[in-house]
Formats: structure tokens, C-alpha cells, sequence
């Protein structure tokens, strides 16, 4: 869903017609968004995904 927020339509005309980027600016900026919320779900996804040595768990 964070995803679709910094990505979607609300978020280019907010861009360009508030914030006064242009397009490509717009662009690069929600890309840039996307690939940040991205990265951090992965990352959490995969500390979540592994076991906790401490705790007895396999590797």
C-alpha cells in the first residue's frame, strides 16, 4: 500500500502542481520513493524470515 501511495496519480499531481516539480523531477522522485519503501520491506521481511540464533534456532 506505501507504495502504491507514493506512486499513485495523487502523488504526481501533488508533485507537479504543489511542490512545482516537473515531471521528470516528479518521476525520479516517486521512483526513488518506491525503491526505498521497497528495500525496507524486503530487509524486514528477511530479518523476519530468519531465526534467531540466540533463541535455538537453524540457520
Amino acid at each position: 500500500m506505501a507504495i502504491r501511495a507514493a506512486t499513485g496519480i495523487e502523488s504526481l499531481v501533488w508533485l507537479t502542481d504543489i511542490a512545482g516539480y516537473t515531471r521528470q523531477q516528479a518521476a525520479d522522485t516517486m521512483c526513488s520513493s518506491a525503491r526505498a519503501l521497497l528495500a525496507a520491506a524486503l530487509d524486514r521481511h528477511d530479518r523476519h524470515d530468519r531465526p534467531d540464533r540466540r533463541a535455538g534456532g537453524r540457520a
